[in-house]
């Protein structure tokens, strides 16, 4: 009897731990340890850019005069830029920009010359028309407008090395620019401002001898081209698109690792806004902001 009673427990106790080991087996385990995971980065070396610029240029030339050596003053203006690069390593980088430079004021005039008011007979004795006289009179010329101008331009910068947060660098671009030019050009009387518009006219009768005489009676040659009444109007209204380029020179400041303040010079050749021989050529010292997107 005592033999069935110690089979009985042992069967009792290997049921249990049975069942112990199956509700081990059962209990959910420690959480997987997940891998560290890559910052994922929006891309490195991508720059936006901004800048305002305080610019210096020659009244430009829209109207040919050169024979006159037309005159023209230096203005002050500003430019509003915006882009965007890349950089390509610690030496190198690339960017477009945009900029926007103020209107233009064209105003330029011509040292005074001798313009002629009228052809004069000169009669002999008996009244016979035997020589001409073109009576002088002193003019100037004028050209007055407004330009406003846009430019595009693709730029590339050598990074000359960094000391203690400063970054030198030189560049260079090309690019295009758009203008719009409204403009006048005339002759005036230097006495009165009046508009130039004598009548040179042969008098009458005709044919008469190309013989030219100054005020003294001395013979002189042919003073005058254009006969008839004088009108040197010209207007032009244009838009058009130019080749441009820049050189470009300037110091760097690190802010922040993804901030720096750019202070530079700018040489802008925007090329020509009218018939005259020379581009618009603009000086500018630019201060902007570059922020790299990381």
């Amino acid at each position: 009897m005592s033999g069935i009673k110690s089979l009985s427990a042992a069967l009792v106790l290997g049921a249990i731990a049975s069942s112990a080991a199956l509700a081990a087996d059962m209990l959910p385990g420690p959480a997987p340890q997940l891998g560290s995971q890559e910052r994922l980065e929006f891309g490195t070396g991508w720059y936006l850019r901004g800048d305002i610029s305080w610019a210096r240029e020659k009244t430009p030339v829209i109207f040919p005069d050169g024979s006159l050596g037309q005159s023209t003053k230096v203005q002050n203006g500003y430019t509003f830029g915006l882009g965007g690069g890349y950089k390509f390593n610690s030496w190198f980088r690339a960017d477009m920009t945009y900029d926007y430079l103020k209107e233009v004021n064209v105003n330029a005039r011509s040292a005074n010359f001798t313009c002629y008011d009228a052809i004069n007979p000169i009669n002999d004795i008996n009244g016979n028309v035997v020589a001409l006289h073109a009576q002088e009179n002193s003019c100037y010329s004028r050209q007055q407008g407004r330009l406003t101008r846009h430019v595009l331009l693709a730029n590339g910068y050598f990074d000359l090395g960094s000391w203690s947060g400063v970054t030198p660098y030189v560049g260079a671009g090309v690019g295009t620019s758009y203008g719009r030019v409204s403009a006048n050009y005339n002759w005036y009387y230097a006495a009165n401002d009046n508009v130039y518009n004598a009548n040179l006219f042969y008098p009458n009768p005709s044919p008469i001898p190309e013989v030219w005489l100054d005020a003294n009676g001395n013979v002189i040659p042919r003073p005058v081209n254009n006969f008839g009444v004088q009108n040197r109007e010209s207007i032009l209204n244009r838009r058009n698109f130019n080749l441009a380029w820049a050189l470009m020179a300037g110091l760097a400041y690190d802010v922040s690792p993804n901030a720096k303040i750019d202070m530079g010079y700018r040489f802008l050749n925007l090329g020509k806004f009218g018939a005259g021989s020379k581009s618009a050529r603009v000086s500018e010292y630019r201060i902007g902001f570059r922020y790299m997107v990381d």
